[in-house]
């Protein structure tokens, strides 16, 4: 998160299945598909959740709350809201 990474497509060696893989340095993506888009946004909200969630529960755990839930969309306005009941 928050590093520059190069993107690599491989369309020559691509299965049925999209594959897509984050290193360090790299976004490796395997597909035969003509648009990439909808699969590579929904891999890294996916990864963005996780690593929220883990970052919301430590934070969380220091002031003895919990996060319930957590979900990512694309936003025009508002960057974030939490709820009393533990939604974030």
């Amino acid at each position: 998160m928050g590093r520059s990474v190069t993107v690599l497509i491989d369309r020559t060696n691509a299965t049925r299945v999209t594959d897509i893989t984050l290193t360090e340095t790299t976004l490796a993506i395997r597909s035969r598909l003509d648009s990439l888009e909808p699969r590579v946004t929904r891999y890294l909200k996916k990864l963005a959740a996780e690593e929220f969630m883990k970052l919301s529960q430590e934070k969380a755990a220091r002031i003895e709350k919990k996060v319930v839930n957590l979900t990512v969309r694309d936003m025009k306005t508002r960057w974030g809201s939490c709820s009393t009941d533990g939604r974030m």
